[in-house]
């Protein structure tokens, strides 16, 4: 997959928005421990590191994986399954039903859902559990960011602290107010997205589907996703690693 440079620079846009709200509960936790010798906070601190790197790897495999992009189909590889294509005039060949031509893409996807300008690339058949996982990692951030920066608070006025004994001083409040910031709109934004894709795993239908109002066999919600998003093999560890 050939990377252009609004790619490349959206992707590196999003990343720094993502670790600069984890940095900013790195450096309440870092303080907390060292300053004021509470180390129940390496509590906190245990669980950081693992969220960075599922976060990190999620999102790796949504901008870089495959959404299921057609290749060039001619009426003769059909044959007798004729039936079960339609013509892209875009792209000149043929296409499964149920597949969309991505103009940002420039290709048919298939079961194209839509074209995610966060992770720069469609959300299709085959990347669509990526996508998911993706989406419930950035909500457990924005949860793990918002109960630290609470309990931080309520350390500092049940304590009483100082903001000169802060290790960071006066900028400790900023990096609180940004991350709180950050991570509230996150929380709000990603909990909208999840919910549309759970809403259409139960549907059976992309976004698009539903925009089109295309409707196909009607699978049930246990179907859908054995067979169209997450696979074959219902295993836990599957569904939270890509």
């Amino acid at each position: 997959m050939k990377w252009s440079k609004s790619k490349i620079g959206f992707a590196i846009f999003v990343y720094i928005l993502i670790y600069y709200s984890l940095f900013g509960s790195f450096l309440i936790l870092f303080s907390k421990i060292i300053n004021f010798k509470e180390q129940w906070y390496i509590i906190f601190l245990v669980l950081y590191f693992p969220l960075v790197a599922v976060i990190t790897w999620t999102y790796h495999v949504c901008i870089t994986s495959n959404p299921g992009f057609i290749p060039l189909i001619t009426v003769e590889e059909i044959g007798e399954f004729e039936e079960y294509f339609e013509f892209c005039e875009k792209c000149n060949s043929s296409r499964p039903i149920g597949s969309h031509h991505c103009k940002t893409c420039k290709k048919c996807i298939l079961k194209m859902d839509h074209h995610c300008v966060w992770i720069t690339n469609c959300v299709g058949l085959c990347n669509q559990k990526y996508f998911i996982q993706f989406l419930v990692y950035l909500e457990l951030m924005c949860i793990f960011n918002l109960l630290i920066i609470l309990v931080n608070i309520v350390d500092l006025v049940d304590k009483d602290y100082h903001l000169d004994s802060y290790i960071f001083e006066r900028n400790s409040l900023y990096f609180i107010f940004v991350n709180f910031l950050i991570s509230v709109l996150f929380l709000l934004f990603v909990c909208i997205i999840l919910i549309n894709q759970i809403w259409a795993i139960v549907r059976g239908n992309s976004k698009i589907d539903e925009l089109k109002k295309i409707k196909f066999k009607k699978l049930t919600m246990k179907e859908n996703l054995r067979e169209q998003t997450l696979g074959n093999h219902y295993k836990i560890r599957s569904h939270m690693t890509p």
